[in-house]
């Protein structure tokens, strides 16, 4: 039992490590778009260098995909309901119910 939850605490955490990465670059693409937003129109608009600086990168275009968000939601869901009936399972077990020692 320990073991089961040893391991669901461990999905968990790496599914917070990687939640937690999708909205860093959630974060760096609404920054894009706001800089975008407020940038006036000039030459640099032609540059190759500017286009590059001002650009969604690659890992971040992967990030946001709307269905991974999606998913990685359910997941965590998933997840601690998983560690929180582990943990309800193990108290249980450290408690049994029902025994009672009749000392007299």
């Amino acid at each position: 039992m320990q073991i089961d939850l040893e391991d669901a605490q461990g999905e968990l955490s790496a599914l917070q490590v990687k939640a937690s990465r999708m909205a860093d670059a959630i974060d760096s693409v609404s920054q894009k778009i706001r800089h975008n937003a407020n940038l006036k129109p000039s030459p640099n608009d032609f540059e190759l260098e500017f286009e590059l600086r001002n650009r969604v990168s690659p890992q971040s275009q992967a990030d946001l995909s709307y269905d991974g968000v999606i998913r990685i939601i359910e997941e965590l869901k998933a997840a601690r309901q998983k560690v929180v009936n582990l943990e309800r399972q193990r108290n249980q077990l450290a408690q049994p119910e029902g025994w009672s020692v009749n000392l007299t």
